[in-house]
């Protein structure tokens, strides 16, 4: 789970984020999955003809791929890179190595090569073209500095802020009007339990921070939308956070929240709602398509399928 909240933080472009998403979430459609679903004849690696072509044969033990890493300079130690285990790969390259200061640079690239690996292995599948071992690491390494320069120039042209004293704010507080705080929740009849979950993003629409919560299931799916909103509000107070727009896929919970008078059934939720909106000088609630709000709406699914109640920030 760590892991899968680390990608939406990667320093990347957005389609790389959610591809290490899917990486992490075995949503991959390389072969092995493809016939699983029993689309294709064969499950094997285009490249090498292994028998099965898994997320971590196609990104780290076809021999294509291994070249690639044997050439990054990640200093691991070979008994340990490569291995049998996807998730030993992922933690190693993106947790392990990012906590030391030398290796940073090497980590910033790391999810371009990834990516560049699969587009290599789609040039192929696809159009019959073999990206060569030199072609596709020189491009992940110069995609990865040109879009690091280009977002260094933008972030230069903000001007500094001040440090936050005692640590209360999190995020400075002359930028808090630009942030977005998306909310949503997982709801169904049959289980006992359901999900709430706020995501905050930046201007440059890159997630900061995270919020999931595990619950016992409400009386219906717009009281747990609401509940959530709750939540999200709570948070955000609870950081100093109080000029926010929020964002929602509820239709429902707009017309609740901008009438609150016609709504008695949720008369509790709504005296919540009520007092913390005072505390917020800019408060806007919105809409938006359920497309546009893919993060906290991955991971509710994947809160409400642990069945337990838990909170995690």
């Amino acid at each position: 789970m760590a892991l899968r909240f680390y990608a939406w933080k990667l320093k990347t472009l957005r389609k790389i984020r959610h591809f290490m998403l899917q990486v992490l979430s075995g949503c991959i459609a390389k072969k092995q999955n493809l016939l699983n679903r029993r689309v294709g004849q064969d499950g094997l690696c285009p490249r090498c003809g292994a028998e099965n072509e898994t997320t971590n044969h196609m990104l780290f033990l076809c021999p294509f791929a291994r070249q690639i890493w044997d050439t990054v300079p990640t200093g691991l130690d070979p008994s340990l890179f490569p291995s049998e285990a996807l998730f030993t790969h992922l933690d190693t390259l993106f947790w392990r190595l990012n906590e030391e200061a030398l290796m940073q640079d090497q980590v910033r690239s790391f999810p371009w090569i990834l990516w560049l690996i699969w587009k290599a292995r789609n040039e192929k599948v696809f159009n019959g073209i073999r990206k060569s071992l030199d072609e596709t690491l020189n491009m992940a390494v110069t995609d990865c500095r040109a879009w690091g320069e280009a977002n260094n120039k933008e972030a230069n042209t903000v001007p500094p802020s001040t440090e936050p004293e005692n640590g209360q704010d999190l995020v400075p507080s002359n930028r808090s009007s630009s942030l977005i705080c998306k909310t949503d929740a997982a709801w169904k009849e049959s289980d006992h339990y359901c999900g709430l979950g706020w995501c905050i993003f930046n201007e440059l629409e890159e997630p900061v921070f995270v919020g999931i919560q595990g619950t016992r299931r409400s009386l219906s799916a717009t009281h747990t939308e609401l509940q959530g909103l709750v939540w999200a509000m709570q948070c955000l107070e609870d950081m100093n956070h109080l000029c926010y727009t929020f964002q929602t896929d509820c239709k429902d919970l707009i017309a609740i929240t901008e009438n609150l008078v016609d709504w008695p059934v949720y008369h509790a939720e709504l005296a919540d709602f009520s007092t913390l909106k005072k505390k917020f000088p800019l408060f806007k609630l919105c809409f938006i398509p359920r497309g546009s709000n893919v993060h906290a709406d991955f991971f509710l699914h994947t809160v409400r399928e642990f069945r337990f109640i838990f909170s995690h920030l």
